[in-house]
């Protein structure tokens, strides 16, 4: 008996064989590019990652570097500026030597300044033209006398003094400069120099004003000011001290200015820092520089070219031992060289530093290698950090630029 299937039925049957769905065969292969595909895609996902965390870390190293090297080079280059005062001994106009021992140039520093020494009330003469002749100082070691806790060992403290770029407002004076405002706290201290030619040389480096000191009309009293004169003659002393300190692991570079009771933050991750003085201690002849003795300028009629003072341009650099360097070095620093090296915030995985980096200048080492105390190897619990070392030289313009001869 024959079979007979409609249409329908055949129509059926062909739809029902369409939707089969895959083989086990097909189902695994499928599986397995699935799972190729996204272990491939997930590594370029970390692998992305890590560079851009990498990149992070490396672009916060070199933006603290060169903010720390920015910041400083501000700060160095108004070092020796006195709101138009001009250091008798660094004046080639001035002649007059003082007795003593040794018979120096008037004004010439005779001590090296101590900047933990913070009233003014106990500061004698030898200490107020050593404040204003030695606008820098570099010391290898803390400070005995000012407040450094956890300082990092193995780093330079660097002292830098200058006036206010802005003189005080009229108003403002007695506030900005009066001692009896906090007795708990340092004596706030003004500079105040003459602009009158009688009156020269002539300043003032202590705490409150005087009116007995002149604008050029001779007048107009310098810590007023008036149409002629709109500006006083009044700016408030700055005294900043730099250095590195542990501060919960991470180095830092940190600012103690003149009368604040703690050291103020600034840049993480400032891990070395060492400073070099350039002192200009030879003259444009050779000869060497000499305040014992009045100016000498030979047979130069027009009077431009001294004997036996310096150029404005540094002879040799050297490295200040713990204590500091010499009075007679001091006040012969035009320019000053720094070694800033700065590390990741966060480690690398996998990273392992292995370099050497010498925070010194060949020429500071007669052997022209690396001084065991300049040389900077991280121990092993710091090598997972990256690291990158800074480096500039300053010119101290307002000191240089007053002994620049044609």
């Amino acid at each position: 008996m024959k079979r007979f299937v409609s249409t329908q039925g055949k129509l059926m049957q062909g739809l029902m064989r369409n939707q089969a769905g895959f083989s086990l065969i097909e189902l695994l292969v499928s599986l397995a590019i699935s799972v190729l595909i996204m272990t491939a895609t997930l590594q370029l996902f970390l692998d992305i990652t890590r560079t851009n965390d990498e990149m992070a870390k490396t672009n916060a190293q070199i933006e603290n570097g060169r903010f720390a090297i920015q910041l400083l080079q501000g700060e160095i280059a108004h070092a020796g500026f006195w709101g138009g005062y001009v250091p008798q001994f660094d004046d080639l106009t001035a002649s007059d030597t003082v007795g003593g021992s040794p018979a120096l140039v008037l004004g010439t520093p005779r001590i090296s300044p101590n900047p933990c020494n913070q009233d003014p009330s106990v500061w004698s003469s030898d200490d107020k033209d050593a404040l204003v002749g030695v606008p820098v100082q570099v010391f290898g070691a803390a400070l005995a006398g000012c407040s450094m806790p956890d300082k990092v060992a193995g780093t330079d403290v660097l002292v830098v003094r200058h006036a206010a770029l802005a003189p005080l407002l009229e108003s403002a004076i007695d506030d900005a400069c009066d001692d009896d405002a906090d007795p708990a706290t340092p004596a706030p201290v003004c500079v105040q120099n003459t602009f009158c030619a009688d009156e020269m040389p002539g300043f003032r480096l202590d705490t409150g004003t005087v009116n007995t000191m002149h604008f050029k009309d001779c007048v107009t009293p310098t810590n007023s000011s008036t149409a002629a004169f709109p500006q006083t003659g009044v700016r408030q002393y700055v005294s900043n001290i730099y250095y590195i300190k542990d501060v919960a692991g991470v180095p830092t570079l940190m600012r103690l200015e003149y009368g604040a009771t703690g050291a103020q933050p600034l840049i993480e991750g400032v891990e070395g820092f060492r400073v070099e003085l350039g002192l200009d201690n030879v003259s444009k002849t050779g000869a060497a520089v000499d305040y014992s003795e009045v100016i000498d300028f030979g047979a130069d009629d027009d009077r431009t070219n001294p004997l036996n003072r310096g150029d404005g341009v540094p002879d040799v650099f050297v490295r200040c031992p713990s204590g500091g360097c010499s009075v007679d070095q001091l006040r012969d620093v035009v320019a000053v060289k720094l070694y800033v090296l700065v590390r990741n915030l966060q480690e690398t995985t996998g990273y392992e530093d292995d370099k050497e980096y010498c925070l010194e200048s060949p020429e500071v080492d007669a052997g022209a290698d690396c001084s065991a105390d300049a040389l900077f190897q991280p121990d092993a619990d710091e090598k997972k950090y990256k690291r990158h070392l800074f480096s500039t030289t300053i010119r101290l313009v307002n000191v240089s630029g007053r002994r620049e001869t044609p």
